[in-house]
């Protein structure tokens, strides 16, 4: 008989107590709620109870590694930070226990937005762990301009310092600024508060409804009217399925609030993948370019067989978001690889070059027919000026002779897309620390050499 999955049994009462621990601190840590509530759930994500109430809930072992002979048994790292953090307060961790069930929905906002401000204003050590996070880290997925956290001054500082000859590594760790080879200044915000999670299942969510419904109006959540049920499954719904419920990322959000509602769905799987869809409207212009873009629908699905793995894929994903935003170097699919059914390659790459002939000298065909052969030592290729009537001009030229390049291999076509190699560059900086980074100039990070790279224009269509 053919082996099934299914799911891990969990403990009604260890996860009902796990429920009014982390159903709080994932509404506390939505961008929607204030930066010292934010700081506050995220502090207390860090003691590493959250997640240790969690595994407990489903029996999962509180170490890793195999153990045995010849294997190794390691305590998890949230489970000795969970550790440390009760061990000296014992009987303080039962009442903030006890309070977190009555923090669950709104009155968890409510109450937090209330407490921490107390907090601050009383100052000492507690005051200075809320306001150290909730201002995020202050060392550096890359992002640009248009980012809310965009250092300004950094950027101006790294200019001078590329006009005066400066070496870009050494910009880079005097600034925290570099250029990207698309032309683009970018910058690094740390990773340290990202946390990654699946999608809550079905049963979780019901207890989220029930438990939003008695401290909102004082009654089950079957015994409301259909009007009200609606609303809070409305309000539960949305938030389930939105981006900061499968990445608790502050810094992120504070650079790009609107990100954190993204339509998003993360899921178990043996093999990590994710995607990033767009939907576009357009209007048609001159040489069937398309103009007036707008985006009006963005979703990213992700799948992976842990979470460390599954917060690599959506910090992927995420800078794939970034890149549409700024305006940067773009990934895409091996599926856009292929090669063109009537020209070839060599006449689809000779066309584009007469193409900018003619429109960057304002020549007529013979005349850029000319200039080619005298810049090349040779005549066009065979359907060049065909091609120019029956694909196109511009980008749209440009797009068919990249995607006819690639076409003998797609997939590495693919990888070299400039956007995909940023977006892995910022999988292989997961997790580094602050120094590292520095330490580290980001376009050592590609794991393609950038003369290799193929760009994307801002159209999604792909250029060399």
């Amino acid at each position: 008989m053919a082996d099934q999955i299914r799911a891990t049994p969990r403990s009604p009462i260890l996860g009902l107590f796990s429920d009014l621990v982390n159903l709080p601190l994932q509404y506390m840590s939505s961008p929607e709620r204030t930066q010292q509530s934010q700081g506050a759930a995220q502090f207390l994500y860090g003691t590493g109870i959250p997640k240790t109430l969690e595994r407990i809930s489903y029996g999962d072992s509180l170490f890793s590694g195999a153990g045995g002979l010849g294997g190794t048994t390691r305590m998890r790292p949230e489970t000795t930070e969970a550790l440390m953090t009760v061990a000296p307060f014992a009987k303080p961790a039962a009442v903030m226990a006890n309070q977190a069930a009555m923090t669950a929905g709104r009155a968890g906002a409510r109450y937090a937005e209330r407490v921490v401000p107390q907090v601050m204003q009383r100052g000492g050590l507690p005051a200075q762990l809320l306001g150290d996070i909730s201002q995020g880290s202050r060392s550096q997925i890359f992002i640009g301009e248009k980012a809310r956290t965009w250092n300004k001054t950094n950027a101006e500082q790294f200019l001078k310092l590329e006009e005066s000859g400066v070496d870009p590594v050494d910009a880079w760790r005097q600034t925290g600024t570099f250029r990207s080879p698309d032309g683009k200044l970018r910058q690094e915000i740390s990773d340290a508060s990202a946390v990654a999670r699946y999608d809550s299942p079905p049963d979780r969510i019901a207890r989220e409804l029930d438990l939003t419904a008695q401290l909102s109006y004082g009654k089950p959540y079957q015994e409301l009217d259909r009007v009200t049920k609606n609303k809070i499954q409305k309000e539960v719904n949305d938030f389930q399925s939105s981006l900061n419920q499968n990445l608790t990322y502050e810094d992120l959000y504070r650079a790009y609030p609107d990100l954190a509602k993204i339509e998003s769905t993360a899921e178990f799987s043996n093999i990590p993948r994710g995607r990033y869809e767009q939907t576009r409207v357009s209007s048609i212009g001159a040489g069937n370019v398309p103009v007036n873009e707008r985006i009006v629908g963005q979703r990213i699905t992700s799948q992976a067989p842990n979470e460390e793995e599954l917060k690599s894929v959506l910090l992927h994903e995420a800078q794939h978001i970034i890149q549409n935003r700024e305006n940067f170097a773009k990934g895409g699919s091996a599926e856009f690889f292929k090669a063109n059914d009537i020209f070839s390659t060599e006449a689809l790459e000779d066309a584009a070059i007469i193409d900018k002939l003619m429109r960057g000298a304002n020549l007529n065909q013979l005349e850029a027919k000319q200039r080619f052969e005298r810049l090349f030592d040779r005549s066009p290729e065979s359907g060049a000026f065909a091609a120019l009537e029956r694909v196109g001009t511009g980008k749209t030229l440009d797009a068919a002779a990249a995607s006819s390049r690639g076409a003998s291999d797609p997939y590495r076509a693919y990888r070299n897309l400039a956007g995909e190699v940023e977006a892995r560059a910022v999988q292989s900086r997961m997790n580094m620390t602050p120094e590292q980074r520095l330490e580290t100039y980001p376009i050592q990070s590609y794991d393609v050499p950038v003369n290799q790279l193929i760009y994307a224009d801002p159209f999604g269509n792909t250029i060399r």
